[in-house]
């Protein structure tokens, strides 16, 4: 296949605005600091500083990354957020949760969804008990 002035090489990475969520992951996870956006709102890469890891890509739950070619997608869905007996109940993580992975349960032990967790950690650093623990499964 020939390149023309039509294609860029590598492929630029951006963000799909109608899949991002806005839950940060991506730019907590960016090591070059080349991701831009208010939580709960679509992001972008800043394609200047964007140094082509594809750290972003391998957090997001969404696929809203786009322009990588790797297979570390299974590597992100082989760690699980878990709550241990320390919660206490006060809903902070629930509260913080971009996509209300956590069901809320004021003064009960809160879970949360595998299924609807997107791994972004909020939950885990706003927690005043550390009870949120990361599993390697």
């Amino acid at each position: 296949m020939l390149l023309d002035d039509t294609m860029t090489f590598p492929p630029q990475p951006e963000i799909l605005a109608d899949k991002c969520k806005g839950c940060t992951a991506c730019i907590k996870k960016c090591p070059a600091d080349a991701i831009v956006g208010a939580r709960k709102m679509p992001h972008r890469i800043v394609a200047e500083k964007c140094t082509g890891c594809g750290e972003c890509a391998i957090v997001c739950k969404f696929d809203a990354v786009i322009g990588f070619e790797f297979a570390g997608q299974a590597e992100a869905a082989s760690i699980e957020y878990q709550i241990g007996k320390q919660c206490k109940g006060c809903t902070i993580c629930a509260q913080h949760c971009p996509v209300s992975a956590i069901p809320f349960r004021a003064y009960r032990l809160h879970r949360i969804e595998p299924s609807v967790c997107i791994q972004c950690d909020v939950c885990r650093t706003r927690c005043p008990q550390s009870a949120i623990t990361v599993k390697r499964s």
